[in-house]
């Protein structure tokens, strides 16, 4: 017998690895979706507008069927880690800003910035490595108000 695949599953095989980033978008759209009591978008019931392009894209994609195919996957290059989620039908929409890694996991972070500014030692590699599980668990399962900012705005 054959399970259908998590939601989560679905997006770490759309995106093709398992990431903080990836993570972050996951829990995004998953906040967003229930706040409109919404589900994935089959046509274009739906509207994202993301404010950067970073790997948590993708999950919003795999979470909420929108697409820049369809036309109901906006984006505005304005180099925040933030999504607005809207429901055509209604006109309610979400904007979700994704909180810094160093406002939720400072630790986390500040190696990790090391490590990708070409600063880390091979400690802070290995480190870094074993706080990804925690820190992806976290993200997926914590408390939404101490990683995601949500506020209501209209759809244009």
């Amino acid at each position: 017998m054959c399970r259908e695949k998590t939601d989560w599953e679905k997006a770490m095989e759309f995106h093709g690895h398992i990431c903080v980033g990836l993570a972050r978008g996951y829990r995004a759209a998953k906040v967003g979706m229930e706040i409109l009591d919404a589900h994935r978008s089959p046509d274009e019931e739906l509207v994202v507008i993301a404010e950067t392009d970073n790997c948590g894209l993708d999950a919003v994609q795999v979470v909420t069927g929108c697409t820049m195919g369809k036309g109901n996957l906006i984006f505005q290059d304005y180099g925040k880690n933030a999504y607005t989620f809207g429901r055509r039908d209604t006109g309610k929409a979400v904007r979700i800003t994704v909180k810094s890694l160093g406002e939720s996991f400072p630790e986390f972070a500040a190696i990790r910035d090391r490590v990708h500014g070409g600063k880390g030692t091979p400690e802070d590699k290995e480190k870094i490595k074993k706080m990804q599980m925690g820190v992806i668990t976290e993200l997926l399962q914590g408390s939404h108000d101490d990683l995601l900012q949500v506020q209501d705005v209209q759809l244009d």
